[in-house]
């Protein structure tokens, strides 16, 4: 699943590190069963605490095999009913725990109505008297009448609603092509534990069992799910004449990959090298708008085909738009789910970054595809960064409601680096044998974060000593934050020291101080051929003789593939930045980044000096072609306006940042060459950070650009149709508003009306801005890290005290942080600021 909820894909920009979309989950199962005996039969069932089972995880008594379900949605009265018929094994002699005779599933929000059991052909009902219910951990349970063993089956009878919160089976819509009516469909989230909204099940990724799927439906409807079709009839129910299509059985999957889609849909379709069928779906009117995700969809396959050096295991692939839509997309397996913004592609109407949102997304979810028939027995494995409210890649989970808050903003940026990382050391061909090992031998099956580090060292050899992959990854999985490696070199040695990197500072405590990790320290030098490596094994501090002498610069993290920062002394950042314009060829786009990146962090830590960092930017600006540098700057260049905005530097620091913009901005605003992508977003992020500081009229610019286009009816860029659009509405009259405002009712193409939404939130008019539908409340919690002084801190803290903030509650906490983060970088830098920006006659 891709969580874009805040943002778009993770966005070349978003994040400091970024490579291809890569994220491999990994995760260790613990052992969180905790048995309780089983309560008597005249006990409240609907107790949790007269629960015959305490743990968040299912015992492994029983395990499903095999699902028959049967499902009628009524779209009319927004319920549905169910019956599944549930084939159960015994894995093993149980005969040691005291529990075995009570049957536990997953269940939420639905009404049992029935339950029995049957087995040799005998079926016997299970009384309600011995049924509980298990609210906090969202589980039922049975007690069976006597000991089973070997294969019998579940029967369960049920009804639900369908949900309005975008998870479980919920009412989704689309606008029909008269922009007035709503069309009304329906469609499925699972990941990561909202299975059991639409039906009992073992709903954990290790339960996996296969699934023959009936669903009966209105005739003028059609009807989507994992496997292909194999028959519809019609039959009547209450008098109404209905649909009953019935899917084949599909491959062996967890319950979260499952999926259902009851509606109007039109397709486009085309086949693989390998010949499987590929088809992408949307609502009639915008099934024109699908021919790029296709041709993207068949070449993806293609590509994950031959490497991961396994087939695609299913007879079809199904890729369809949902309006409504939580995530950006979830791997569904065969019938993958995407919010339309990231399928539907009008070539005129879309900028450079849809397009790339679109691939990016879609190759992310196809290779899920290829990988689905391995998961994790537990889903914990996300990401983490420099904040202290944050969390190791391996966590345990406690609450069911905590599963959902750990896919986080970083969480898939946080993995790839640690792919690409991994991939630096022990190669590219490596890393995909290894994979290609790994996928063969746990197919159809479950695997823990060390069977993945296992197939890799079978493959490699490139690490030092006996250190291993696991050894290697572990402080970097388990183990919250990463290391900042400070770096000074005498006389040809070069010494070293690593402590963990804290954006607040006085956050190192006993335990994080002595903090130490595996890194391999790489580097270059002026008078270098080819990169060094030495490797530092989990040592405070090293002096490494490197037998090199006469550089007038060093290096360190070629490429910006380690996953650490670097800090050097004044001379050697001054030696660096000034090579970075004299002799660019030495720096990769990627070290140009990293250098910037780690400059601007070390900033926010008063390790960085501000006149330093402002000088050599002035230089480097000039003439920078790099996009992934461009994308730093504008990033962190904006953040600093946003803290500085009501200090006494702020008109200084702005005429400062005119001065640095604009020998870029006329060579490279609002212009670039058409044949060369990079260059659209040189010239986007060049040209959104000369209209934040006005430079040489850029926003009257881009006032004309909007009017001409609403008033004239020339056309508008769509890479610059979001700046043009908001300058128009803030500095623009009042009646450009509704201008909008109709654009974005009218339109088909969903990046178009995005970018026409989002300019909407541009205008200055207070009760305009009313009007507009009001946040949720995860994304008001993440406006709030724009604020930056002590009362704003304590005004925020205030207003969300004692509030029930459910899975907001680690967005909150690390909101909280970053506030602080920026309180901080006015303490360091304030003063110094404005001593800087005197000597350089702004103030």
């Amino acid at each position: 699943m891709v969580d874009l909820e805040n943002n778009i894909l993770p966005m070349p920009g978003e994040d400091e590190f970024y490579d291809e979309d890569t994220t491999f989950i990994l995760s260790v199962d613990k052992n969180l069963h905790n048995l309780t005996h089983c309560p008597t039969s005249n006990e409240k069932a609907d107790c949790d605490f007269n629960c015959p089972w305490s743990g968040i995880r299912l015992p492994v008594f029983y395990r499903p095999e095999h699902y028959v379900l049967n499902l009628r949605p009524d779209l009319d009265t927004d319920e549905f009913f169910g019956d599944v018929t549930i084939s159960i094994f015994t894995p093993r002699n149980q005969d040691n725990l005291e529990s075995k005779n009570w049957l536990i599933l997953h269940s939420k929000d639905l009404t049992i109505n029935e339950v029995a059991v049957e087995q040799n052909g005998l079926r016997s009902k299970i009384d309600a008297k011995d049924w509980r219910t298990c609210t906090k951990n969202e589980q039922l349970a049975f007690k069976l009448s006597s000991d089973f063993k070997g294969n019998f089956s579940l029967f369960l009878d049920f009804k639900g609603n369908l949900s309005n919160k975008l998870d479980g089976l919920y009412k989704s819509y689309y606008m029909a092509e008269d922009g007035k009516t709503k069309k009304y469909l329906i469609t499925t989230q699972f990941e990561p534990t909202s299975a059991r909204k639409m039906f009992p099940c073992f709903d954990e990724p290790s339960f996996k069992a296969h699934f023959t799927l009936n669903v009966v439906h209105d005739s003028n409807l059609m009807t989507l799910s994992n496997a292909p079709l194999l028959n519809s009839s019609t039959i009547n129910v209450d008098g109404r004449s209905l649909i009953k299509d019935s899917f084949d059985k599909t491959v062996k999957m967890s319950t979260y990959l499952l999926a259902v889609i009851v509606s109007d849909y039109k397709r486009v379709t085309s086949k693989s090298l390998s010949g499987i069928i590929v088809s992408v779906y949307a609502p009639p009117h915008q099934v024109n708008l699908t021919d790029y995700a296709l041709n993207i969809s068949v070449k993806s396959l293609d590509f994950f085909e031959q490497f991961f050096g396994v087939p695609y295991p299913l007879k079809k692939l199904d890729l369809i738009s949902i309006n409504d839509f939580q995530a950006g997309a979830m791997e569904n397996w065969g019938l993958v789910t995407f919010r339309d913004i990231y399928l539907l592609h009008e070539p005129k109407k879309a900028a450079a970054v849809n397009e790339e949102n679109i691939v990016g997304v879609i190759v992310h979810e196809l290779s899920h595809q290829m990988s689905n028939f391995v998961s994790d027995c537990l889903e914990s494995a996300l990401w983490l960064d420099g904040l202290v409210n944050t969390h190791p890649v391996s966590s345990e989970i406690v609450d069911p409601s905590e599963i959902e808050s750990m896919f986080d903003d970083i969480s898939y940026s946080k993995g790839a680096s640690l792919i690409r990382y991994l991939m630096s050391i022990i190669g590219a061909d490596d890393l995909r044998s290894g994979l290609q090992d790994y996928l063969t031998s746990f197919k159809y099956s479950n695997a823990e974060e060390k069977d993945l580090w296992v197939y890799l060292n079978k493959h490699t050899n490139r690490f030092p000593n006996d250190l291993t992959v696991a050894k290697f990854m572990k402080h970097y999985i388990q183990r919250k934050g990463y290391p900042l490696v400070e770096i000074s070199v005498n006389n040809g040695r070069l010494l070293a020291n690593q402590t963990r990197f804290y954006y607040l500072i006085g956050e190192m405590n006993n335990q994080t101080r002595n903090e130490t990790w595996n890194i391999p320290i790489t580097f270059i030098t002026d008078n270098l051929d080819e990169p060094k490596t030495f490797w530092v094994e989990h040592q405070k501090e090293v002096n490494i003789d490197t037998g090199i002498k006469g550089f007038s610069w060093f290096k360190v993290n070629v490429n910006s593939t380690g996953y650490y920062r670097v800090n050097y002394d004044d001379s050697n950042w001054k030696a660096l930045f000034k090579a970075m314009v004299a002799t660019p060829k030495f720096f990769t786009s990627a070290d140009r980044m990293g250098l910037l990146s780690d400059a601007f962090a070390l900033l926010d830590v008063g390790k960085m000096k501000f006149g330093l960092l402002f000088d050599a930017l002035r230089e480097i600006l000039n003439n920078e072609q790099s996009r992934g540098v461009w994308d730093i700057v504008n990033m962190k260049i904006r953040l600093i306006e946003t803290r500085l905005r009501e200090s006494e530097t702020y008109s200084a620091f702005s005429k400062m940042m005119v001065s640095i913009l604009e020998k870029p901005y006329s060579t490279v605003g609002w212009n670039y060459a058409a044949d060369k992508h990079e260059s659209i977003f040189v010239s986007i992020f060049i040209s959104k950070m000369a209209c934040l500081f006005n430079v040489n009229g850029c926003r009257k610019r881009a006032v004309e650009t909007f009017k001409n286009f609403t008033e004239n009816g020339q056309s508008l860029n769509p890479n610059f149709r979001y700046l043009s659009c908001s300058h128009g509405l803030s500095e623009g009259p009042d009646t450009h508003f509704d201008k909008v405002f109709n654009l974005y009712n009218k339109s088909e193409v969903p990046a178009e009306k995005m970018d026409f939404l989002l300019c909407l939130a541009s205008t200055k008019s207070f009760w305009r801005l009313s009007s507009l539908s009001q946040p949720i409340i995860s994304r008001i919690i993440r406006s709030f890290k724009i604020l930056h002084s002590q009362f704003d801190y304590d005004e925020f803290v205030e207003f969300l005290k004692n509030k029930e903030l459910g899975s907001s509650k680690r967005p909150y906490e690390q909101t909280k942080e970053r506030i602080r983060i920026n309180v901080q970088f006015l303490d360091l830098h304030e003063k110094n600021i404005a001593q800087y920006l005197r000597k350089l006659s702004f103030m």
